[in-house]
């Protein structure tokens, strides 16, 4: 991805959709299509785009951590915590999952 691209959503969602065209089973570019759809607060597509990564190549720890993110934020803390929990499943020392699952953990608690 160019630097013009970078730090600039609407771009980026473009981009990363123009590179799924020729080749629409490419689970990396579905996984920065949802990190950045999520950031452009468009969460349930951005999700929608992290699942089929995930469907494609289901180790890739970031995509469960950044579906994650995206539940914690609607308050779906079992869903949330699976995915940190798989993250983490994936790649053991994933600081950002572990932390994100303490918190969850944590507020599940004050819930209930």
């Amino acid at each position: 991805m160019n630097k013009a691209v970078r730090g600039n959503n609407k771009y980026a969602i473009a981009y990363y959709r123009k590179a799924l065209q020729p080749n629409p089973s490419n689970p990396y570019a579905h996984y920065l299509l949802g990190e950045v759809l999520a950031k452009d607060s468009q969460s349930d597509e951005g999700v929608r785009e992290l699942q089929e990564a995930l469907k494609m190549k289901p180790d890739i720890a970031a995509a469960h951590n950044g579906i994650g993110i995206i539940l914690a934020s609607k308050g779906n803390l079992s869903e949330t915590i699976g995915h940190f929990r798989e993250a983490l499943k994936i790649k053991p020392n994933f600081r950002k999952a572990s932390d994100k699952l303490r918190v969850a953990l944590a507020q599940q608690k004050t819930i209930r």
